[in-house]
């Protein structure tokens, strides 16, 4: 549906569910941490639908004191843009903790990202948060927390 010129948000958001589903099967196997370490994966093997699936429908990405409110917020604009930097640039967990119960769990981690991005350099340390919800039989990220600033010095090997 079009309304004034938009697509109404609830059927842009039904059709990029109906494509980033991962499998059932798959999913049900997954503990939280697995499901954030897949996330992870999709991104750098730059699978938007696989990383999309891990993701709840609710989910709230914030980002550089910004916010994307809605999944198909997410999905048109930052998403491509997160997909291309794990792919240029190398990221090593420096720090990492997190906890679960049966309905909730989170995940804590500090990282070096380092590489060529758009052309220009990159030498980073990212604070990562990650809320998890088991929803609908599985778990699924319902919140994302990332904030990045610049190192002084070259990441080493």
């Amino acid at each position: 549906m079009n309304f004034g010129g938009r697509i109404f948000p609830g059927l842009v958001l039904l059709a990029v569910l109906a494509f980033c589903s991962i499998p059932e099967a798959y999913a049900d196997e997954l503990s939280p941490r697995e499901v954030v370490d897949a996330f992870h994966g999709a991104l750098r093997a730059g699978d938007p639908h696989e990383a999309l699936g891990f993701l709840s429908a609710r989910a709230v990405i914030f980002e550089g004191g910004g916010a994307e409110l809605t999944l198909d917020e997410y999905a048109s604009y930052h998403l491509g843009m997160d997909i291309r930097l794990a792919q240029a640039t190398r990221r090593r967990v420096t720090h990492e903790a997190g906890s679960n119960g049966p309905q909730y769990a989170w995940f804590l981690s500090q990282s070096e990202i380092s590489g060529t991005f758009q052309g220009m350099p990159v030498n980073q340390a990212t604070t990562e948060t990650m809320i998890l919800s088991h929803l609908s039989g599985r778990w699924q990220i319902v919140h994302i927390h990332w904030s990045s600033q610049r190192l002084r010095s070259p990441i080493s090997n």
